[in-house]
């Protein structure tokens, strides 16, 4: 009880990946027990987005699908969007958890966050935006060689 605790403390200090270990070692103790997964899908910071990756995998490997679908729907909103690789990491975590809708919704925060170069590697967005996005987020017109003057 005494490591629940601890874990539930660093959880609102920030830690995500304290979040995942309470999720996971209270899901074997209690596995009809969801509640602890709900707290921490809700109240898991989002400053990591590799350690909130890490979080979707336990609460779904203890079958809080609920929970999974509240901290996708957090993650795709507001997670931070500074180390590339750490969102390559949640974008895969969100496809496994099978959150399609919040792939594309965190795949549209990208471009605004300088990070064009992932954006255009998820979906369709290759071939749709290959000549570049418009300010309002749609993709740019065909151009050639003789439109730049």
């Amino acid at each position: 009880m005494d490591a629940a605790q601890l874990y539930k403390h660093a959880i609102t200090h920030g830690s995500a990946v304290a979040a995942a270990t309470l999720v996971d070692r209270l899901g074997q103790l209690h596995p009809a027990d969801f509640r602890p997964a709900l707290w921490a899908a809700a109240h898991s910071a989002l400053d990591d987005p590799g350690a909130v990756a890490e979080l979707l995998y336990a609460l779904r490997e203890v079958g809080a699908q609920e929970q999974v679908e509240v901290l996708a729907a957090r993650a795709a909103a507001d997670a931070a969007l500074d180390d590339p690789d750490a969102v390559t990491r949640l974008l895969d975590a969100l496809r496994k958890v099978r959150a399609q809708d919040q792939v594309e919704a965190l795949a549209a925060r990208l471009p605004a966050a300088g990070q064009f170069d992932q954006f255009i590697e998820i979906s369709d967005h290759r071939e749709r935006f290959r000549y570049g996005r418009e300010p309002n987020g749609s993709a740019g017109p065909p151009w050639t060689w003789d439109d730049l003057a």
